[in-house]
Formats: C-alpha cells, structure tokens, sequence
C-alpha cells in the first residue's frame, strides 16, 4: 500500500514551507511521493529535493479554497493513502506510513466535545453535523498529520451531493467556518468506521511541531525552535 505526503501552500506562508521540506528529508521514509500544491499567481515557491509541485488557479475566499483543493487531494496523486501536512507544522521525529496506520488502515485522532471549553472548536460542531446532517459527538481536528484513503476522498464527496445535491467544492466555497478536516473525521465516523484506526491523542506519538502561520508570522523564536528540532 503506497502514501504521498500532501501539502497545500501559499505565497505568503513559502517561509515556514521551507522548514516544513527541511523536515520532510530529514525525518520522513517510506512515502511514495511529497506533493505540493500553490497558487499559480504567486511567486515561485522553494525549492527542494523531493516533492513534485502543482500550480492551480486560485478563488476567493482563499480560506476556503485550500479546504476544496485538500478533499481533491487524490487528483495529484496515485497513492493509496494520503497523509496531509501543513506549511507551518514541521516533523520532528522519524515517520513511516506504518507509523501512522494500523492493520493497513489509515489511524484518526478523535475526542469527545463534552468537555470542551475552546470557543473556535465549540463554533465548528454545528458547521459539521449541518455538513453529516446528524448529531456529533467528537472532534475530529486533534493534531497534523491526518492521513486518509483516496476510496475514502472519492466517497466523501459523493456523499456531498448526495447530502446537499451540489459537489463538496461549491458547499465548502460557500460555507463559512468550514473544517475539511472534521468535515472528513465525522463522514468517516458515521459511514465508514470500521475503515479507520481511531484513537484519542494520547494513544499515539506525537510527530509534529505545529505553528500558525496566520499569526504573527515567523518570528525569530519560531525560526530558532524550529533550527532546534531540525538539528
């Protein structure tokens, strides 16, 4: 079973997408392949020596576009499974696609909101069970990476237009608060459980430093904490 790492990126965030290869050579094995997707109407991106890079034409609101470009992910690779990283999260441990997946399935971090106090979380339950169109019990969005299978892509979408009537690239371009992310995790949990390895986040290592590069941007100290763990 083959696994590409899939990252979507942006003019703005090629600093910390910088870092984020960097770790890809030095702690990432066994993948089949590192796509990247920018926009076409940016700068030319970093270069490594690893990932294969995709351009597409972007539209507005950007926020929401990266989500659609992220649900077709399948689109720009043959994989089997695709494991998805972000522009301002690094790896700082060795990770194999067997790391990530148990028994051949793909694993998902999950845990209940019941107990939940983060305003931004609590926002996106209703987003995402208006999205299922049933109750949800658990947030799906714990910790990069998440990895999925492009069978499961294909019938997510699929479920879009059986659920709403239009493709999941208008519903998403449409919707405000939009989590792709839980939008797959509860598709997933409702219809497809037993073709996940669900576990809560303490069950599984953590391979990632995660930043927000919508924040203030790469500070000095995010740049220093990240040449530390890449070391």
């Amino acid at each position: 079973m083959t696994c590409s790492i899939f990252i979507k990126s942006c003019a703005k965030d090629f600093e910390f997408l910088k870092y984020c290869l960097r770790s890809l050579v030095r702690f990432a094995g066994g993948f089949e392949s590192i796509v990247v997707v920018t926009d076409n109407d940016g700068p030319k991106p970093p270069i490594g020596v690893l990932e294969k890079w995709f351009t597409v034409r972007p539209h507005e609101p950007r926020y929401n576009e990266q989500q659609v470009i992220k649900c077709n992910a399948d689109a720009f690779t043959p994989s089997d499974l695709i494991l998805y990283q972000d522009s301002d999260t690094i790896f700082t441990q060795p990770i194999t696609p067997q790391d990530v997946t148990i028994g051949g399935l793909p694993v998902w971090l999950f845990e209940p909101y019941n107990g939940m106090t983060n305003v931004d979380v609590l926002a996106r339950k209703a987003v995402v069970e208006k999205f299922v169109g049933a109750p949800v019990e658990h947030e799906f969005m714990r910790r990069h990476p998440f990895i999925v299978s492009r069978e499961m892509l294909v019938e997510l979408r699929r479920f879009c237009w059986r659920q709403h009537g239009c493709s999941i690239d208008e519903y998403l371009m449409t919707t405000e608060q939009v989590s792709e992310f839980n939008f797959m995790g509860a598709f997933l949990w409702n219809h497809y459980r037993s073709a996940v390895a669900w576990r809560r986040p303490e069950e599984m290592p953590t391979f990632v430093l995660q930043q927000w590069s919508h924040g203030p941007g790469l500070t000095d100290a995010i740049r220093a904490e990240f040449e530390e763990k890449l070391k």
